[in-house]
């Protein structure tokens, strides 16, 4: 107190105002930046940023306040803010795009993660916010360091240890194993991998096949500058080290199994560090252990840079999943599901909350069906629909405007078979409110009119109503001209183990002499391929292959498999049957017809490719969904599962299956008058094509 009167007393009254107010200028000056600091180091959010004293809100707002004003002086300021500030949220993307490379690289390749000795997203976790707000120029000094700091990476696979492996792997060429490795040369990778494929072509019958698919060209001095392109670029193979502990290990068949990975049951949503660990790994695992990454129709890398700022803007669960969910669906692969909690007790997908919350929860009960293009009414339970209705609008919206916006989210697998994918599985007729009746504008018989119908609000998982176009009840049944129908999906699981029911079902069509055979695959199938194939097809026939993830190079695929079908061939893989007097020789001399359309998907895929080249066999129907190949389950930070496909299939000529589905024989579609009578179209012209063929053949 007795300064202050001092200075009063000693100084005019203006001075002492200019004093107080440098001094408190300062003191706010220092308290801004020390919190705008602190919130940079923390990294879990972004302080808005300020330019000449504006905060982006308010920035946006004068921004707005000064269209039309170029003469205004907060014009120029306001233009180049919101030009700085986008790119710094472009240069932060780029550095986090880097770290995500080298990270992933890393966790599936470095002997530190291979053994489980450090936490692999507690790493992330800690270089997110370093790597973020670090200046581009020094980015890769930081990676680099972080890299070199991990220990030995074992990028120098030892002759001896391989020389285990190998023997390990193909017991019965050990001789050109130990002569190889017995000669003191000058032993070289390339020599190894010539090696390799010898002993494989030995051993298989077939020439070793690989399928690049991550792309690594990224590793390079131009990228990464000269020290860490250099450290990366020593990676030649995985180090022969247990993986138990690694992120991903692989099972019997050589798919990835990821269960050492934590899913962070409850994370707090507006961590970004936490919602760019969901998306790193992710984006990861699918690059290094996707067997179709290289027919998607992005580049995978740009998608991360597009979906990076993203997952940034969001601040809860939602935005989080719906990221998530949206990138995924850009890898085109049907099997693609995201569940929460445990995947035993998985029903309800995290696709359908997100249906709802995006469309509303309130839908119309009824099946829709893709026919010449339309989404047509294919089940008339509700009496203001009427089966065959053509949707044209709903609530003055047009339908193909709403089917967009869904299929935005999903994975369909191509534009073919975009509707029919959406209208298998989910449904499309919603509202938000239930409180008012839904417009539909229909064509019905030459004439477009508007029907008023209630919606029911959704309180079980009917997102996912798979249905049929043919309801069955039993295993098999004659039809009428003395035709034999088999459906596969009421044959229980256990019985096909013992083949008793099958057993029984040829016999029983064998004594009544009939005149050919229709397997309906439009619907679920157990494990009956290989078993009808001893019975159908007489010799053994390559019917395909097989690709899984190569345990040595990460994001590359090894062709391992080429799968036999016919009689004699479970014998061939060591199963042991009881002996059936039918196998072999059952309906060679007969036709059979496999019905197939966009229900028929994965193993009822994998059903055709087993049959189909068989004598007298004809496929019939539409195009497969084309989603091939055993489950990958991938966990996320949330509690989340990620499903998608893990393993490659292809034709005995190593050709693309995935997407594009396998092609009938004899093209059957749909039309709008065959749903509208209530018909079969698909079974009525596989009985008609039996008959036929009976009469050419007597």
């Amino acid at each position: 107190m007795h300064v202050l009167e001092n200075i009063s007393e000693k100084s005019d009254n203006k001075s002492w105002k200019r004093l107080f107010v440098i001094v408190g200028t300062a003191a706010i000056f220092f308290i801004a930046a020390g919190i705008l600091f602190v919130s940079r180091v923390i990294g879990n959010g972004e302080t808005p940023q300020e330019y000449n004293g504006h905060t982006v809100v308010e920035a946006n707002e004068l921004s707005q306040s000064t269209i039309g004003k170029e003469t205004s002086d907060d014009y120029d300021y306001i233009s180049k803010y919101r030009t700085q500030y986008q790119n710094d949220k472009d240069k932060q993307a780029r550095n986090l795009l880097k770290l995500s490379r080298v990270w992933g690289f890393a966790i599936y390749t470095h002997q530190t993660f291979l053994l489980g000795e450090r936490c692999w997203d507690e790493e992330l976790l800690a270089m997110i916010p370093v790597v973020r707000f670090t200046d581009e120029n020094d980015v890769n000094d930081v990676l680099y360091n972080w890299f070199i700091g991990l220990g030995d990476d074992g990028y120098d696979l030892n002759y001896v240890t391989l020389r285990s492996i190998l023997l390990e792997s193909f017991p019965d060429h050990d001789n050109i194993i130990v002569d190889f490795f017995e000669d003191t040369g000058n032993h070289n990778w390339p020599s190894v991998d010539g090696l390799y494929e010898e002993l494989w072509l030995l051993n298989t019958g077939f020439e070793m096949n690989l399928r690049p698919m991550a792309d690594l060209s990224w590793i390079n001095e131009n990228y990464l500058g000269v020290y860490l392109a250099t450290a990366l670029s020593r990676f030649n193979k995985v180090q022969a080290v247990d993986i138990g502990m690694a992120p991903v290990y692989f099972d019997e068949l050589g798919n990835s199994v990821f269960t050492n990975k934590e899913r962070f049951m409850h994370i707090d949503y507006a961590d970004c560090n936490y919602r760019l660990l969901g998306l790193f790994r992710l984006w990861n695992a699918v690059k290094y252990f996707f067997p179709y990454l290289d027919i998607i129709d992005y580049d995978w890398s740009e998608l991360l840079l597009e979906y990076i700022p993203k997952m940034l803007e969001g601040t809860d669960g939602f935005s989080y999943e719906i990221t998530l969910i949206t990138l995924a669906s850009r890898l085109r692969d049907v099997h693609i599901h995201f569940f929460r909690g445990s995947i035993a007790m998985r029903g309800r997908t995290i696709e359908s909350e997100i249906f709802g919350r995006l469309f509303g929860f309130s839908f119309v009960p009824v099946i829709l069906r893709e026919a010449e293009g339309h989404l047509v009414v294919g089940s008339a339970d509700h009496h203001e629909l009427k089966q065959g209705d053509v949707i044209l609008r709903v609530n003055d919206t047009d339908i193909d405007e709403i089917t967009a916006a869904m299929l935005r989210h999903l994975p369909f697998p191509n534009a073919n078979k975009a509707l029919a994918y959406l209208v298998r599985g989910h449904i499309v007729l919603r509202q938000h409110s239930s409180a008012t009746p839904m417009a539909i504008d229909v064509y019905r018989f030459g004439e477009e009119l508007r029907v008023y119908t209630d919606a029911t609000v959704a309180r079980s998982s009917f997102h996912y109503i798979w249905r049929y176009d043919n309801a069955v009840s039993d295993s098999h049944m004659l039809l009428e001209d003395n035709i034999g129908l088999i459906n596969p999906s009421m044959i229980r699981r256990e019985e096909v183990h013992r083949n008793s029911t099958l057993h029984d079902i040829m016999a029983e069509f064998e004594d009544v002499n009939i005149n050919g055979l229709i397997i309906d695959l439009r619907q679920s199938s157990v494990d009956i391929h290989y078993l009808l194939a001893e019975y159908l097809l007489r010799e053994q026939v390559h019917f395909v292959t097989g690709s899984r993830p190569s345990g040595l190079v990460p994001g590359v695929f090894t062709d391992f498999f080429h799968g036999y079908s016919g009689y004699g061939s479970l014998a061939r893989m060591g199963f042991t049957l009881d002996s059936d007097e039918l196998f072999g020789s059952f309906f060679h001399n007969q036709n059979v017809v496999l019905l197939i359309n966009e229900h028929a998907q994965s193993h009822m895929e994998f059903t055709v490719m087993t049959l189909r080249n068989g004598v007298n066999i004809t496929v019939m129907g539409t195009n497969s969904i084309g989603a091939n190949g055993n489950v990958v389950y991938l966990p996320l930070p949330g509690g989340i599962v990620m499903i998608y496909t893990g393993l490659g299939v292809y034709s005995p000529d190593g050709g693309q299956t995935q997407r594009i589905g396998l092609s009938p024989d004899i093209y059957v579609p749909r039309t709008i008058v065959g749903i509208s009578e209530g018909r079969d179209e698909l079974m009525e012209a596989a009985v008609q094509f039996l008959l036929e063929q009976m009469l050419q053949n007597e």
